[in-house]
């Protein structure tokens, strides 16, 4: 999805988007964000297309739009402008005018992370999904495993038989898909990781691993920055 009041731009990534066979949509003003885009796993905001300071919004549609990729382009970007907006998550930044070449050049590495980001997308939904099946008592037994309490100590916490205990521990080894706690931990670190980008926050309660008091991990979205054809290094250094 393209937002740009440049035809000749536009025309530039509707020629990517066809030899890659995606769809392409494009619109002149950003505020159409919201009607337009959310079947888009790319978005491409360029800076003619945004009334006032452009970091701002971009950086709210980045936090509003976790799963989609987002590029920035402008003909004015300084490289302070360009250095905000990767930290409040743009994927990259161009220069214009775009080169067609240096474009095409780019483009494969920019549709492999949106497919990477919808990936991990659909594994967070994936692992919501599992422990949203765990009940209150599954996730009480779960928590007691993760800090490595014995189910004798256990089942006195919480009043019931290591009968109890081990069978409410059985269920959440099946229903996590998991055989052992080395593969739990690994599990809910990953759902832990991929929340902190996917998840918002009335999601919080409902995935079941926010109640398990682990670390809380940041899994960084894809990063490049292009100032023309060159890293923002050298550009920095040029200035």
């Amino acid at each position: 999805m393209l937002f740009d009041v440049d035809a000749e731009a536009a025309k530039l990534w509707q020629d990517l988007a066809t030899a890659h066979g995606l769809q392409f949509r494009a619109s002149e003003y950003w505020k159409d964000v919201d009607e337009f885009s959310d079947w888009a796993n790319l978005l491409v905001l360029d800076q003619s297309a945004f009334e006032g300071p452009l970091v701002p919004k971009a950086a709210e549609i980045c936090r509003n739009r976790p799963h989609q990729l987002v590029i920035v382009t402008g003909a004015s970007l300084a490289v302070s402008d360009a250095v905000s907006l990767m930290h409040s998550g743009v994927g990259s930044v161009l220069e214009k005018p775009l080169d067609s070449q240096q474009l095409a050049a780019s483009a494969v590495e920019l549709v492999e992370e949106a497919k990477a980001l919808i990936a991990n997308q659909e594994e967070y939904q994936r692992l919501k999904s599992l422990f949203s099946d765990l009940t209150p008592r599954e996730l009480d037994v779960l928590d007691y495993v993760l800090k490595g309490v014995p189910n004798k100590q256990t089942a006195l916490r919480l009043h019931v038989s290591i009968r109890t205990i081990e069978s409410r521990r059985a269920k959440v080894y099946r229903k996590l898909q998991t055989a052992n706690v080395a593969d739990l931990v690994r599990k809910i670190d990953r759902l832990d990781r991929l929340r902190q980008v996917f998840a918002r926050q009335d999601d919080f309660r409902q995935d079941g691993v926010h109640q398990l008091n682990l670390p809380q991990n940041r899994c960084p979205r894809p990063k490049h920055l292009k100032m023309g054809a060159q890293p923002v290094a050298d550009v920095q250094e040029s200035a």
